[in-house]
């Protein structure tokens, strides 16, 4: 059974399953309908920004072109929208480049839009 979650991110063209699973660790999701093989061990938590709290509806899409996710996400506790832009594979475990899209002080969800 593919969760919700694992359907959106093979829309988004992240090549392996394994990729999928990294990103979900990566961002700190965790939702059980999202585990659907035998797992021994918790997922390793890589933060890709440490400057506020709350982040909130999380979305990801291709905003730049390069093949790989990007996120955004409103930090509902922060009081601001967030844009980060995937650095590549090679550096997905430290803090992502990022851009501050405003203030926002009573942000529930953030989507990209053009």
């Amino acid at each position: 059974m593919r969760s919700i979650t694992g359907y959106i991110l093979t829309e988004l063209m992240i090549p392996t399953k394994a990729h999928r699973l990294a990103i979900l660790a990566i961002l700190g999701i965790v939702y059980p309908v999202c585990i659907t093989f035998a797992q021994t061990q918790p997922w390793p938590r890589h933060t890709i920004d440490s400057s506020s709290t709350g982040a909130d509806g999380v979305k990801m899409a291709d905003i730049n072109g390069d093949g790989l996710p990007d996120v955004v996400t409103g930090w509902e506790e922060g009081f601001r929208t967030r844009l980060y832009l995937h650095p590549g594979l090679d550096k997905v475990k430290v803090l992502w480049p990022a851009v501050t899209v405003g203030a926002t002080p009573k942000v529930e969800d953030a989507v990209f839009a053009d």
